[in-house]
C-alpha cells in the first residue's frame, strides 16, 4: 500500500515537472536575453506571455488535484444538459485552441441529460478539452448514446495535420493526472485509444431518460443559445456579412450571432454583398443558397483568391441540395437544423481558418 501511495506521488511530482519545466525553461531563457541586452522584442513579450500562462494553468491543475482529495464532492447533482456543457466548455477555450491552431468540429444531435453534479461535470468537460489541446490538429467533438445501460458518450478524437508533431506530449501528463482524478470523482468511465495517428478520448457519463421537457422544444433553446448565459463570447469584434432575402433566416442569423458577440451586415443580394465587403472586410460570409446569384459567386470567387481565410458558408434548403463548397465539406448546414447548427459550425468555420 506504502509503495503504491509513493509510486503514485512520484509520478504526479514527475508530470507537475514535465508540465512546468519547459514553459519555465522557456521564460528564463527570455530574462535571461533581456537582461544581457536590456531589449526584448514584441514577439518574445509573447512567447514570455504564453509561457506564464501554461505555469499558471499547472499551478491550477495541481490545486484542483489537491482539492478533490482533500474536499470530495458528490458525484451526482441536478440534471443537466451535457451538449449545452460541451459548447460552453468550447466557447470558454477557443482562444486557446485558436493559439494553438486546433480545428474544431462538434457534432452534437438531441439533447442528452446527465446527473453529474454541475461543478464536476464543467470541470472534467473543461480538462477533457484541454488535454486535446495539440499544436496543428483537429479536433472533432461527439456525442451519442452508447446503448449500454444508458451511458452517453463523449468522445474527442484528435487528428495531426501533416504538419503536426505525433509523438506523445509529456506536458500533458499533468492533464491527464487531473482527468483521470475528475472522471472518478464524477463516476465517469475514462478511455484512450489509438487509432492510427488519431488518439480518442472518450468519457461515458449516466444518462438520464424521465427529464422534464425543454420549455421551447425545436425552438430557439439549443446548444448555441446556451452561450448566450456563458460569460464566454468566442466571436466577439468578429463580422459576419449575411447573404438572403429571407426577414426568418436574418432573425435566425442575428439572434445566434449576436449571443456569441459577432456583429451581423445583412445584404439581400450579392451586389450589395460586394458592396458591403469592399467597405468593411468580414470575417465569415454566410449565405442563403436560395439567393446565391452571379455577383454572390463572383464574390466567393474572389475570395477564394484574394482571401481564402475567410469561411464561405452556404445555408442550403435541405439537405438533398446542400452545396459542398471548399469550406465546409463536412458541414450539412441546411433551413431545418440552422437553429441547432449554426453557431458550432461558425466556431468551426473560424477555427479552420485560424488553423490556415
Amino acid at each position: 500500500m506504502a509503495a503504491g501511495t509513493t509510486r503514485a506521488g512520484a509520478g504526479l511530482a514527475g508530470a507537475v515537472g514535465d508540465a512546468l519545466g519547459p514553459p519555465m525553461e522557456q521564460a528564463h531563457g527570455i530574462v535571461q536575453e533581456f537582461l544581457r541586452s536590456g531589449k526584448i522584442s514584441r514577439a518574445q513579450l509573447q512567447r514570455l506571455r504564453a509561457a506564464v500562462e501554461d505555469g499558471l494553468q499547472v499551478a491550477q491543475q495541481s490545486l484542483q488535484l489537491a482539492a478533490l482529495d482533500e474536499q470530495p464532492r458528490a458525484a451526482v447533482g441536478a440534471p443537466q444538459r451535457l451538449d449545452i456543457f460541451v459548447s460552453q466548455a468550447l466557447a470558454r477555450q477557443m482562444p486557446g485552441l485558436q493559439h494553438h491552431r486546433v480545428q474544431v468540429r462538434q457534432q452534437t444531435s438531441l439533447p442528452v441529460w446527465v446527473g453529474t453534479d454541475a461543478e464536476l461535470l464543467q470541470r472534467l468537460v473543461d480538462t477533457a478539452i484541454a488535454w486535446c489541446m495539440r499544436p496543428d490538429h483537429r479536433l472533432a467533438v461527439s456525442l451519442e448514446p452508447s446503448g449500454d445501460m444508458g451511458i452517453a458518450l463523449l468522445r474527442l478524437r484528435l487528428s495531426p495535420d501533416s504538419t503536426a508533431q505525433t509523438g506523445p506530449d509529456t506536458r500533458q501528463r499533468l492533464t491527464w493526472h487531473l482527468l483521470q482524478a475528475l472522471a472518478r470523482a464524477a463516476g465517469a468511465r475514462l478511455a484512450r485509444q489509438s487509432q492510427g495517428d488519431d488518439t480518442v478520448l472518450t468519457l461515458g457519463l449516466q444518462q438520464l431518460h424521465a427529464v422534464a421537457a425543454d420549455p421551447l422544444p425545436g425552438d430557439l433553446l439549443t446548444s448555441q443559445d446556451a452561450l448566450v448565459g456563458s460569460a464566454a463570447v468566442p466571436l466577439q469584434h468578429q463580422r459576419v456579412l449575411l447573404i438572403t432575402r429571407h426577414e426568418a433566416v436574418r432573425q435566425e442569423v442575428e439572434h445566434v450571432c449576436e449571443s456569441l458577440g459577432a456583429q451581423v451586415d445583412w445584404v439581400a443580394t450579392g451586389s450589395a454583398a460586394q458592396r458591403q465587403f469592399a467597405q468593411t472586410r468580414a470575417d465569415i460570409v454566410l449565405v442563403d443558397a436560395r439567393n446565391i446569384d452571379a455577383a454572390a459567386r463572383r464574390l466567393q470567387s474572389n475570395l477564394l483568391t484574394d482571401a481564402p481565410d475567410i469561411p464561405w458558408i452556404e445555408i442550403a434548403q435541405d439537405a438533398a441540395s446542400i452545396s459542398l463548397t471548399a469550406w465546409m465539406r463536412e458541414d450539412s448546414l441546411t433551413l431545418h437544423n440552422l437553429r441547432s447548427q449554426l453557431a458550432s459550425t461558425l466556431l468551426y468555420g473560424l477555427s479552420r481558418s485560424h488553423a490556415r
